[in-house]
């Protein structure tokens, strides 16, 4: 989204807990642009929660994406201006 110019990107965080780790690190996600958008949206409005989909939300307040079923697991999130290189550690 472009605000003033600005193009915003939102992430959420992946801690790899399996053998795949072994290869990757945890990193930073991009959603997609829709999605995107939807939160940009809502943050934008000062809302506090955005749904994500019908298992998962984004509570704005916390900064953190969440499961409906199990509000204690959960992720960060984070918004940038323009692309992470890499904000993860």
């Amino acid at each position: 989204i472009r605000t003033n110019s600005k193009v915003f990107e939102w992430y959420f965080f992946v801690f790899l807990q399996s053998l795949i780790s072994l290869f990757l690190s945890d990193t930073w996600i991009l959603y997609g642009d829709e999605m995107r958008d939807k939160i940009e949206a809502a943050f934008t409005k000062g809302r506090n929660k955005v749904v994500i989909d019908k298992e998962r939300y984004v509570d704005l307040a916390t900064w953190q994406q969440r499961r409906k079923d199990d509000p204690e697991r959960r992720r960060a999130v984070t918004r940038s201006i323009g692309k992470l290189i890499d904000l993860h550690r």
